[in-house]
């Protein structure tokens, strides 16, 4: 057997087994080839490209979305879809052989896969029950109003004011929902009616008077010092005992704004003045082991009530 070969330049050996002859008396035989330390490769030196064009009938798209059965019936919309188009390019190129430096000029071509996205007009063909206009009862009167944003405000005010605010009128009304069929156009109500309530609104003004009242002592004392010692000789049988201590009590008075024989605002006014208490002690006699050193309250407890 001749085994012949055409440019066998790469550094490899080849090695081929033969079997010769009957299937059960074969011989083999192994031919070894060394091959040369260079491959010959054509490399571009430069080349020229061409546009990427469209190859015809290479073009594969998804479906049109959203579909037009899902949106509503006579309803415009939008339509996309991506589309996979097989594009070409055909080159140029000026090679050489990267072992004998010969050079040539050939050409080939270029493939690639680019996605496009369309869109289109389109109308909606799905028949629903859809929302359409409600139907009201007319607005009436429940009967309740009130004052607000009255200003200048109340509480800044001792003396007699005009304020400006807002006088609100509550209404209320019931909302009907209704559906159409949008294929037949029949027409249904929707669920219960709903309670809708609002207000008008309107400017007010009022003239405010303010009455200051008279300051008012409830009786009660507080942060006392203690007693003074006024008592000269505890040993006699004085009647009377004076002491004296330094207390502080509390004044209240009201303020009250009315407005067309309507109290609108009170706020109680307080001041904590001091002053001396008096106290006299009578018919009470202190026994003779009594101490000026002592406290005026233990003084007293070592005292016993007359007759």
């Amino acid at each position: 057997m001749i085994i012949t070969t055409k440019n066998i330049n790469a550094p490899l050996v080849f090695v081929l087994a033969l079997t010769v002859g009957h299937p059960t008396y074969a011989e083999t035989f192994t031919i070894r080839a060394p091959m040369s330390d260079s491959i010959s490769v054509w490399e571009d030196i430069s080349t020229v490209e061409g546009d990427w064009t469209d190859v015809d009938g290479q073009r594969t798209c998804t479906s049109w979305s959203p579909t037009t059965s899902s949106v509503l019936l006579d309803e415009s919309f939008i339509q996309s879809r991506d589309c996979e188009q097989l594009q070409e390019q055909e080159v140029t190129a000026e090679q050489e052989d990267s072992v004998s430096g010969e050079t040539r000029t050939t050409t080939y071509t270029n493939e690639r896969y680019v996605t496009e996205t369309e869109v289109q007009d389109a109308i909606g063909t799905m028949s629903s029950w859809i929302f359409t206009d409600s139907e009201f009862t007319d607005w009436e009167y429940t009967g309740e109003t009130e004052y607000s944003n009255w200003s200048p405000v109340s509480a800044d005010q001792t003396t007699d004011y005009d304020q400006e605010g807002t006088y609100y009128i509550y209404k209320e009304q019931y909302e009907q929902q209704m559906q159409i069929y949008n294929s037949t156009g029949e027409i249904r109500e929707y669920g219960s009616p709903i309670l809708i309530s609002s207000y008008d609104e309107e400017d007010a003004e009022r003239s405010v008077t303010v009455t200051e009242g008279e300051w008012v002592y409830d009786g009660t004392y507080y942060d006392c010092g203690s007693w003074s010692d006024e008592d000269e000789d505890f040993e006699t049988d004085e009647t009377y005992y004076l002491h004296e201590k330094t207390c502080l009590w509390s004044n209240t008075r009201d303020w009250t704004h009315t407005s067309e024989d309507e109290v609108i605002y009170t706020y109680t006014e307080e001041r904590t003045p001091s002053g001396t208490v008096y106290q006299y002690v009578q018919t009470y006699s202190c026994t003779s082991t009594a101490s000026t050193e002592w406290g005026l309250q233990d003084i007293w407890d070592s005292c016993v009530e007359r007759e």
